[in-house]
């Protein structure tokens, strides 16, 4: 298991605070039930999660053709 410390007072930049970021965004790509699991063991207690509908078609435009 990760240990992750967060500063949420930090205005800097830090390595560890990239890393916990870093480990925070791969959760998003977990399923609900291990990022959940993973967060409470980081101290997050109060944990939300939604799902966004995600198959072809997809609505896409054309957009302009950019600069030549």
């Amino acid at each position: 298991m990760t240990t992750i410390s967060f500063d949420h007072a930090t205005t800097g930049y830090s390595l560890a605070h990239a890393r916990c970021l870093a480990y925070a965004a791969e959760l998003a790509y977990k399923d609900e039930k291990r990022g959940r699991a993973t967060l409470n063991d980081w101290g997050f207690d109060r944990v939300t999660s939604f799902r966004v509908p995600h198959t072809p078609p997809f609505p896409l435009r054309r957009t302009p053709p950019g600069p030549a």
